[in-house]
């Protein structure tokens, strides 16, 4: 339980850090994000520090960038819901390596982006 509550306490504040509004479905997204913890996003870790989160509809990707210069990217399932969301949000699960950003919401957007990290099979499997 303590566990949850710290994650949920995580993800509240890093929600605070988004900033803007959403645009209409099927559109592009950016939002700021300030992290006050190192995250992981797609395999590749992401310092604390502020960044642009961008959304790219046409190809369904995500992409975190600092002062113009990419730092990770990552494909999306995009799930849309009844409603609009009311806040902007990030959430996180627990890993061996730290905290992995599963899902990104933005305020006023029935999208929510689903973050995953990529697998890869073979015809053996």
């Amino acid at each position: 339980m303590k566990k949850l509550t710290t994650n949920l306490l995580i993800a509240l504040t890093l929600c605070v850090g988004l900033i803007g509004t959403a645009l209409a479905n099927g559109k592009n997204l950016k939002k700021t994000v300030t992290l006050d913890k190192d995250i992981l996003i797609n395999g590749t870790l992401v310092k604390k520090g502020t960044y642009q989160v961008k959304f790219n509809a046409a190809e369904n990707l995500v992409s975190i960038e600092s002062d113009k210069d990419l730092v990770a990217t990552a494909k999306v399932n995009v799930k849309q819901a009844a409603k609009k969301a009311q806040h902007d949000s990030l959430a996180f699960v627990e890993t061996e390596k730290g905290q992995l950003l599963t899902t990104i919401t933005f305020s006023g957007d029935k999208r929510t982006l689903h973050l995953g990290e990529l697998q890869t099979t073979t015809a053996d499997e």
